[in-house]
């Protein structure tokens, strides 16, 4: 069925990401992806995944990091103030961006909720754009509060706020998510 609603704009800003928060967790990518490319570099394709391979790759990177000095890994800990420092920047620069993409995006919720935003995938859908949404601010308030952020408790605090939130505050989630038909199954997938 078609939606006599417009067309929502899909030019919606992306979150930031966290980056690395510690200096071995940066020199641990840069040295894996270089790793990964010698070898498919020396094999002429990336080589095929294996645990054995994953664990000796892992394990001479770590090799190559206790055998670094305190000069050569300061530059990896200056990066990770420069990620901590920037992240919350990053943060507000993508607050402000989302709000305005949401006031000309999203029309004011009618007076009543049309059954079509109301089925099921459309309302998982919705929780899914808003754990999205909502991610970032939670890993900076758990930098913040806490010096850091652990995965179960953001998605915890999510679902909570999400189980609290009316449907006034749902609204734009339900909206985004029966306009972007491109990233769930229908509906008849569920019933089957």
């Amino acid at each position: 069925t078609q939606s006599t609603w417009g067309q929502l704009s899909m030019d919606k800003p992306c979150p930031p990401r966290q980056k690395s928060t510690s200096a071995w967790m940066l020199f641990a990518n840069e040295r894996r992806l270089a790793r990964m490319a010698e070898e498919s570099k020396t094999l002429g394709q990336p080589p095929p995944f294996s645990n054995e391979r994953s664990q000796a790759l892992v394990k001479a990177v770590r090799a190559e990091w206790d055998a670094l000095t305190e000069e050569q890994i300061q530059p990896y800990k200056d990066q990770v103030e420069l990620n901590r420092l920037q992240f919350p920047l990053d943060v507000a620069e993508y607050k402000e961006a989302l709000a305005k993409w949401k006031a000309e995006s999203i029309p004011a919720m009618p007076a009543t909720i049309p059954i079509e935003l109301q089925t099921f995938d459309i309302v998982m859908f919705a929780q899914l754009i808003f754990g999205t949404e909502y991610r970032p601010l939670e890993e900076l308030e758990a930098i913040l509060t806490e010096g850091g952020c652990c995965s179960s408790g953001i998605s915890e605090r999510m679902q909570t706020r999400w189980n609290r939130m009316t449907l006034e505050e749902r609204y734009p989630y339900l909206y985004e998510s029966f306009h972007d038909k491109s990233n769930k199954p229908s509906s008849d997938y569920y019933r089957k």
